[in-house]
C-alpha cells in the first residue's frame, strides 16, 4: 500500500507587476510541484521540489531556481525581479477562485464558476 503520486501547493508569496507575456497587470504567485511517497494513503516523503513563479492574468509561468524558490519559502524574499525571468505561456490558467487549472479558452472556471 505505497505509492508515489504528484503534489503541488502554493507558498504564501504574492507579488503585483506587468506580465511580460501578455502585457497586462498581475498577481504573480510562486507553487510548489513535487513528488510525494505515500504508505497507507500518508504522505512519507516528497522528492523532486521545482517552484514555479506564475501570472494570474494569462498563466505565463516560469521555473525559479531552487536557491530563490527555497529562500521564498522560508520567507526570506517579498519580491523578485520578473524582467529576469523567461516565462512561457502555458497551456492551462489557473483559476484566482479556487486555483484549480482549466483549459484557456473557458471564460469560467469550470469547477467554482469564477470568471477567468
Amino acid at each position: 500500500m505505497m505509492g508515489i503520486t504528484p503534489k503541488q501547493w502554493e507558498l504564501p508569496f504574492s507579488q503585483q507587476g506587468i506580465c511580460p507575456v501578455c502585457g497586462r497587470m498581475s498577481r504573480f504567485e510562486v507553487w510548489v510541484t513535487a513528488q510525494c511517497l505515500s504508505l497507507f494513503l500518508i504522505p512519507v516523503f516528497r522528492f523532486g521540489k521545482r517552484y514555479m513563479l506564475s501570472a494570474v492574468c494569462c498563466g505565463a509561468a516560469c521555473e525559479l531556481p531552487a536557491e530563490l524558490g527555497k529562500a521564498i519559502e522560508r520567507g526570506e524574499i517579498e519580491s523578485v525581479d520578473l524582467s529576469a525571468m523567461p516565462f512561457s505561456r502555458s497551456r492551462e490558467r489557473r483559476c484566482p477562485g479556487c486555483g484549480r487549472e482549466s483549459d484557456p479558452s473557458f471564460q469560467f472556471c469550470p469547477y467554482c464558476g469564477t470568471p477567468l
